[in-house]
């Protein structure tokens, strides 16, 4: 018998032994060799799981992912630093429709079918949307504080 009664045969892991399980519901799992039948070795007990935490591939990727975020936000400031000069050159008149698609995300999404510049706009924003949760919780995980 193994650590808390974990009967260990090849491929099987039977529980026993512990006194919350009643002694009828105990099954017998069968795995087959290699990952399938460590894994049902791991999992039949959380206290001997022991994974590696890639915490160099981690840092590694969290940079990266910071790099092209930092990337995306530099070009939405221009963005924005285009579209004010703009609508200041041109008066609120002239600029409808830019001060339309900067206000409503449906107008947007429409100018974006034909007006390359916004199309870019929502590129942008849908892959913020994707890479900003990731980055978050990459980062709670990995002991990281993001800046």
């Amino acid at each position: 018998m193994l650590a808390n009664d974990i009967q260990v045969t090849v491929g099987k892991y039977e529980e026993s032994g512990r006194p919350d399980v009643d002694p009828e519901s105990i099954q017998t799992v069968e795995h087959p060799p290699g990952f399938a039948e460590l894994a049902g070795y791991l999992a039949s007990d959380c206290e001997r799981s022991i994974f590696k935490r890639f915490r160099w591939l981690t840092a590694r990727n969290l940079l990266m992912m910071q790099a092209e975020i930092s990337s995306l936000e530099e070009r939405i400031r221009c963005w924005d630093q285009e579209d004010r000069m703009t609508i200041e050159t041109q008066g609120p008149s002239a600029s409808y429709q830019l001060y339309t698609t900067l206000t409503s995300w449906d107008a947007l999404v429409e100018s974006a079918k034909t007006n390359k510049r916004d199309a870019e706009k929502l590129e942008v924003f849908t892959t913020l949307r994707n890479l900003l949760p990731t980055y978050r919780k990459y980062s709670r995980i990995s002991n990281v504080q993001p800046i």
